[in-house]
Order: C-alpha cells, then structure tokens, then sequence
C-alpha cells in the first residue's frame, strides 16, 4: 500500500515508472521543488521514540512537511490505530524547530484486513 503511495506522488514531481508495482522507490527522491523520503529516519538535536515515518514530503520553496504513516490493521482496531498520529507530535515540534519547517501536516491513512479505511490528517501540529 505505502509503495502505491509513494509512486502516486512521485508521478506527478519525479520521474519514475509507468506502473506502481513496478517502482521501485528510493530512499530519497528530490528535485528542484521537493524532496520525497521514503522509511528514512528524521535525525532530531534529541532521541524520539518515533522518528521514522513512511513517507515524508518536503517542499522546497515553502519550507512545508508532510509526514505520511501507513497502517494496516484488524477492522476492530482501526480507530484505536488513528491514535498512533499523535506519537509524531513530538517529531513535529523538532521539525520546526532545528528544521525550520513552517507548517508540519500528519497524515495517517489505515486501512482494515476487510478493505475499510479512513484518512486521519492532523494539519499544523508541532504549531
């Protein structure tokens, strides 16, 4: 799912392949406007617990980040799944901080075993 994902937004920024299922994503995708991550490891000035989203965005020109976490889960678990957006909050504030990120958007997108699923976004957090 993360890699159908990933390939969405490299298409329209990035060359890459044709097909999704045939990308074959890089730790790190840039060019001149953004910088697309993919399972890469956010360094911050202290130790976080969670540190590692699965894809961040980063434009350039704007300083604004977009960290995307991708969950698959039991149907049962899915709202208690959406809670794992608020353990980048901390994440979010360094990012703003050492960074000098101007806006930090969480996206958390999960999706049950069954085929159902939500989009949680958190826009601003670390504000």
């Amino acid at each position: 799912m993360a890699l159908q994902v990933h390939w969405e937004m490299c298409k329209y920024c990035i060359e890459c392949n044709d097909k999704w299922y045939d990308h074959q994503p890089l730790p790190a995708a840039e060019n001149g406007k953004v910088r697309i991550t993919w399972d890469s490891t956010i360094y911050t000035d202290k130790r976080l617990k969670h540190y590692r989203p699965d894809i961040t965005l980063v434009h350039k020109d704007t300083q604004e980040c977009t960290l995307i976490d991708i969950a698959l889960t039991a149907e049962q678990n899915i709202i208690t799944t959406e809670e794992k957006v608020e353990r980048y909050q901390d994440l979010t504030f360094a990012m703003r901080r050492i960074r000098g990120a101007s806006k930090v958007t969480v996206i958390l997108i999960v999706i049950g075993a069954l085929g159902r699923s939500r989009k949680t976004q958190r826009p601003g957090m670390g504000s």
